[in-house]
């Protein structure tokens, strides 16, 4: 445990360990030692994290992210259902996968108690993923029960298009149960197609009059509306209640919010701060991208006339700042993107005035070390920035790019590419997508 203790200080969750350990010494005064404090540590690590975009752009997750596109096309193939451009299903991989290799790599087990449900319910899409995650993790065995749990995810991605009814799904926290609940509520009642997840604490938010459906897997107290509290698993008793109920309502179509005027108009103002940010990020990304070849004997060397550039440019403001922290970010993990001649350096700073991603060819291959902790060889720097209080519909569109680079073969084909009018165009057509989708 010591050498591991060394590794994982550096970590965010260690330092949040650090704060749980000293605010139980303070309460049960006594001392916790650091040995426990790793403790703590390792179980955050294998924690799910709520802040998707911080934590897809900031962590090593893009490996995660590789494998998670992987398994996403594995699954597309074999089941003849193309699910790569489904960008919410990305996320969730992501968010899901990397605690959950670290539970794996670590022994730390994980139960699911409606493993024999979901094995029942989507036979032929366990069995794919059981495949799947084999061809993907050659070097893990995955139980069962997580790949029970990626069935549910793909589940929702299969499920998510279809047109007709709009549910609510309440539970304590607002994430795993709901999760289960949902999936379960669209295998079942096929006509539902939208499903929105939240928390007991976070329900006063919620417009209900969106919604034909409302159930929870909790009671709700001082709640005066018409709802149904379900087991996670939706029992046949509870299904055949919500489908008598459902024959008897008309579909409701989106209406206008039954608030006071000042309160919708404070919405509408929300919704479209939250548009704007994300049109002005995807236009500064598309205004300032560049594919250009850079001399150097090193990659550090390279990274040096970048930001040069990018000063330049007025893209940055301190080009020796954002240097260092692009190099300190190496330091905590290999950024080659193995099998490609690609490494991805990122980083967030208050010496970064815009989003940017760039990218450069290298005239004399360079030798990083990968997402994988091996060596290999690069000849392209994909340089993807954001300013340090950067928003996080801001995040969420740069952690969109850096899913796209690993989208397929041909998209991995096209940046290794120097058709920077192709990549410009494959960029704006994507942006735009993920634009609409999300507005």
């Amino acid at each position: 445990m010591p050498q591991y203790l060394e590794t994982i200080r550096v970590t965010k969750e260690y330092k949040t360990a650090e704060k749980i350990a000293r605010s139980l010494e303070n309460v049960f005064d006594i001392t916790i030692p650091n040995e426990e404090i790793g403790y703590i540590t390792m179980h955050l690590m294998g924690a799910k994290l709520r802040d998707r975009q911080d934590y897809m752009l900031e962590e090593a997750s893009f490996e995660v992210g590789i494998k998670a596109q992987e398994l996403i096309r594995f699954v597309s193939h074999e089941l003849n259902v193309d699910l790569t451009d489904d960008y919410p299903l990305f996320q969730d991989l992501v968010v899901h996968l990397k605690p959950a290799i670290y539970r794996i790599q670590h022994n730390m087990g994980i139960a699911n108690p409606l493993l024999s449900k979901i094995v029942q319910d989507y036979p032929e899409l366990f069995s794919t993923l059981e495949k799947g995650v084999e061809v993907v993790f050659p070097d893990l065995t995955v139980p069962r029960e997580e790949i029970g749990y990626l069935v549910l995810h793909f589940a929702s991605a299969l499920l998510r298009e279809r047109k007709g009814l709009h549910a609510l799904v309440i539970c304590s926290s607002g994430l795993g149960t709901a999760k289960i609940l949902a999936t379960r509520l669209k295998k079942e009642i096929p006509d539902i197609v939208h499903i929105q997840h939240t928390s007991v604490f976070e329900l006063k938010e919620a417009d209900m009059e969106q919604y034909d459906l409302i159930v929870s897997t909790v009671p709700l107290h001082n709640f005066t509306g018409h709802y149904f509290v379900v087991s996670p698993i939706l029992q046949e008793r509870e299904i055949t209640t919500i489908k008598k109920f459902l024959e008897n309502q008309k579909v409701k179509a989106p209406k206008e919010p039954d608030h006071p005027l000042m309160e919708g108009a404070v919405k509408v103002a929300e919704k479209l701060k939250s548009v704007q940010k994300v049109s002005e990020t995807i236009v500064n990304i598309l205004n300032g991208f560049v594919l250009q070849k850079l001399d150097g004997d090193s990659v550090e060397e390279a990274l040096s006339e970048a930001c040069h550039r990018l000063y330049q440019r007025g893209v940055i403001s301190d080009k020796e700042q954002v240097l260092t922290q692009l190099l300190n970010r190496e330091k905590i993990g290999g950024l080659g993107i193995p099998e490609t001649p690609f490494a991805l350096y990122h980083t967030r700073s208050p010496a970064i005035i815009l989003p940017s991603f760039t990218i450069y060819t290298l005239t004399k291959w360079q030798t990083v070390t990968g997402m994988h902790e091996k060596q290999m060889k690069v000849n392209k720097i994909l340089l993807l920035l954001a300013p340090e209080s950067a928003a996080q519909e801001m995040l969420s569109v740069l952690s969109h790019i850096s899913s796209l680079i690993i989208k397929d073969e041909e998209s991995i084909a096209l940046f290794a590419s120097e058709d920077d009018e192709k990549i410009y165009s494959f960029l704006s057509h994507h942006l735009e997508k993920f634009f609409l989708r999300v507005y």
